[in-house]
């Protein structure tokens, strides 16, 4: 899942190896790997992306917490009330900032508010149910999105808008066993942003489709959380060098495309794009 902000100062330990991937490009480009250039517009794409991921998941877990409250934080002590239910019209305020259970953030590096809106049907009855939601999200402030190692930001301007379905499924037996899986389908087309990557200040769009399923459950009392996640993100940018177009496919958790002005590296591990570009792939 690309979610947290992770922009430290590159470090290319795997631009000598990398190979594009088949068909990425120009027949120079298949002879080498990234060169430092190519990481580093890489890495101007990156806190677009996951500014906007970010948002989207406070947005979904807003969702799920009015359901039943706190499911949603992974340090939570845990919702103990022996109900979950859901109502088919929600209007949210979410704050970035906000803490978990145990006073700790729940998304790091982030703050501003969000409006969510949600309408859909429910279906219950006294054990499981599930929920069909058309999700609104608008930035009610700026919403900014700090790394805390490098200080990089990504800024998406108040007054950003943007929709996606999320379905919800519960099942319950008590306060402690229990299950929620929320599975969401989120399209943008041309969302704002600006991004401050060390000395500069690049201006874009960020546009593409992400899947996402996340289950929460309390087994005999243990919470455990999981998330999957498949997106495809191309952010568009100009900056000293030019105009740059960089995307991001995620066929799977160790299956990861990146492609570099029409050059496709790949597939990478989550490992190696976190090294070399410093976005998660969670």
């Amino acid at each position: 899942m690309i979610r947290t902000l992770a922009l430290r100062t590159a470090l290319p330990l795997f631009a000598a190896v990398l190979i594009p991937a088949c068909g990425g490009g120009d027949g120079d480009a298949l002879s080498r790997g990234l060169t430092q250039g190519e990481i580093s517009e890489a890495q101007k794409a990156s806190p677009s992306v996951s500014a906007v991921d970010e948002a989207t998941h406070a947005a979904s877990d807003a969702v799920v917490d009015s359901g039943k409250h706190g499911t949603s934080s992974s340090k939570s002590t845990g919702p103990t009330a022996s109900s979950i239910t859901f109502q088919s019209n929600l209007n949210l305020t979410v704050d970035l900032s906000a803490t978990n259970a145990v006073g700790e953030p729940k998304y790091p590096g982030s703050s501003g508010m969000l409006n969510v809106v949600a309408s859909g049907t429910v279906t219950a009855d006294s054990g499981s149910g599930s929920a069909t939601y058309a999700v609104g999200v608008t930035a009610v402030t700026d919403l900014m999105f700090t790394d805390p190692n490098s200080g990089d930001t990504a800024t998406i301007a108040q007054g950003a808008v943007w929709s996606y379905s999320l379905a919800v499924q519960w099942s319950l037996k008590d306060g402690q066993n229990w299950f929620i899986k929320a599975e969401s389908d989120c399209s943008l087309s041309g969302v704002a942003f600006t991004v401050r990557h060390q000395t500069e200040i690049i201006l874009g769009t960020v546009g593409g489709s992400r899947h996402a399923t996340a289950s929460f459950a309390k087994t005999a009392g243990i919470f455990v959380a999981w998330v999957s996640v498949t997106a495809d993100k191309t952010v568009t940018f100009s900056d000293s060098t030019g105009p740059h177009t960089v995307s991001i496919h995620v066929a799977a958790v160790d299956l990861i495309t990146i492609t570099v002005d029409g050059v496709a590296y790949g597939p990478l591990t989550r490992a190696q794009v976190r090294e070399m570009f410093h976005l998660e792939c969670e």
